[in-house]
């Protein structure tokens, strides 16, 4: 048997439950929807992330290509400016040596070894070459006195008593000179310094 009123107790818990259910299955799917659109939300995060990320790269990578670049243009061109100041100090030798060669007179070999040694200073080279060249004079000046005294003492030693080994005849332009025999005997008081 029911009891008054049981019926609808029992519809309105069931209506209580169905709208509880209801209410737990919105939210349920609220709770759903805001955890895929937090889900969404970092997966866009992420996303976002990775592409900053990736374009950070690139931005890196050309930078230092840009880097690089930029050191092997300075490379090229500090190369360049070496050479070029490698060509004008080769010119600016060649013209040292030329001028060297032109105030001594000596050749322009001797010339440039002796700029080398004393590192390209024109006015010292110059007066080293200048001393060796007087050196050089003096020496073939003491050779030449020493060549003539030997000269001389070969010549005066002619002096005296000698005899004549062959035939002589003075030449036709020769005055006050008399014909000579082998066998002679001589005596020679005096020379002109030459022998023979």
């Amino acid at each position: 048997w029911e009891q008054p009123g049981g019926a609808e107790e029992e519809a309105t818990a069931r209506r209580r439950r169905a709208e509880e259910e209801r209410l737990a299955a919105e939210r349920q799917a609220a709770e759903a929807r805001q955890e895929a659109e937090r889900r969404a939300a970092e997966a866009r995060q992420e996303a976002e992330r990775r592409a900053a990320a990736e374009k950070e790269r690139q931005e890196a990578e050309r930078r230092a290509a840009e880097r690089q670049a930029a050191e092997q243009r300075a490379a090229e061109q500090r190369a360049e400016e070496q050479r070029r100041a490698e060509e004008a100090e080769n010119i600016r030798r060649r013209n040292l040596v030329v001028e060297a060669a032109h105030i001594t007179g000596v050749d322009e070999e001797k010339c440039r070894v002796r700029l080398a040694a004393q590192g390209w200073d024109l006015e010292a080279a110059v007066k080293m070459l200048a001393a060796e060249q007087d050196l050089g004079r003096r020496r073939q000046q003491q050779q030449e006195q020493a060549a003539k005294v030997q000269q001389q003492e070969q010549c005066s030693q002619l002096q005296g008593d000698r005899i004549c080994t062959r035939h002589w005849r003075p030449l036709p332009d020769v005055q006050n000179a008399i014909p000579l025999l082998q066998g002679e005997r001589v005596q020679v008081s005096w020379t002109d310094g030459t022998c023979g």
